[in-house]
């Protein structure tokens, strides 16, 4: 999967811990 995370939930909690949102919210205001 991505940046080698394997299970999506173990990314999104890792990318919330970064970014300080989900990863939809994230795409949302990226588009």
């Amino acid at each position: 999967f991505l940046l080698g995370f394997r299970e999506q939930s173990a990314f999104t909690h890792a990318f919330r811990e970064w970014s300080g949102m989900n990863p939809g919210a994230w795409r949302e205001q990226a588009a």
